[in-house]
């Protein structure tokens, strides 16, 4: 029986990084560490999921027509998947919430909305750049890692490795090094991210 691929959720921050190009801000290790799973999910070795909220949070963002248009192509891709928010997310995300509320911690709506999702979809990894500070907020999601309301999920920063995540394997090269293409429309799936589309 085939092992099926690890499964990597993007923390909203994740696509305005890449998508903005924002090297400056993140240095280099981190933006070729996503550079990295974005070839290593073009050439099927891992599957990317995220929230459909997530294109709410940075379409508005992004500051090209590029960024755009990839954001929706990246989203149309075998092995990516947009989560569509239900009834079991909404639970999920108001029990964390409530949670980390009793703890004196408020955290945003939203990032209770990711944490639910990747949760339920049993991600291998919460990929988020929220804590990434000399003195992270008070409510940054990297410094739950491990223990998220009970929930042992594990979350981190993108981070380069020696070659692809998969040494050894050829990698695709990315529709974001190849230019633009045709728009496709944005697929919403409520499906487990980690079955592959055929």
């Amino acid at each position: 029986m085939a092992k099926r691929p690890p499964a990597w959720y993007w923390d909203a921050c994740i696509f305005m990084a890449w998508l903005n190009a924002e090297d400056d801000v993140h240095g280099p290790a981190v933006m070729e560490g996503i550079r990295e799973m974005v070839r290593d999910s073009d050439g099927g070795r891992a599957v990317v999921f995220t929230s459909v909220m997530t294109k709410t949070e940075i379409y508005h963002r992004l500051k090209t027509q590029w960024a755009k248009d990839e954001y929706n192509r990246f989203c149309q891709r075998p092995n990516t998947s947009v989560i569509a928010q239900d009834d079991r997310i909404g639970d999920k995300s108001s029990d964390i919430r409530a949670y980390y509320s009793r703890k004196g911690i408020t955290l945003d709506a939203g990032d209770s909305i990711h944490l639910a999702t990747a949760i339920l979809y049993e991600a291998n990894v919460f990929y988020t750049l929220d804590g990434n500070a000399d003195k992270p907020k008070p409510n940054a999601l990297l410094p739950l890692n491990g223990d998220v309301a009970g929930y042992p999920l594990r979350i981190q920063m993108p981070h380069a490795q020696q070659g692809s995540l998969f040494a050894g394997i050829p990698t695709h090269v990315s529709s974001a090094l190849k230019g633009p293409a045709a728009k496709t429309p944005l697929k919403v799936v409520a499906s487990n991210p980690h079955k592959r589309k055929r």
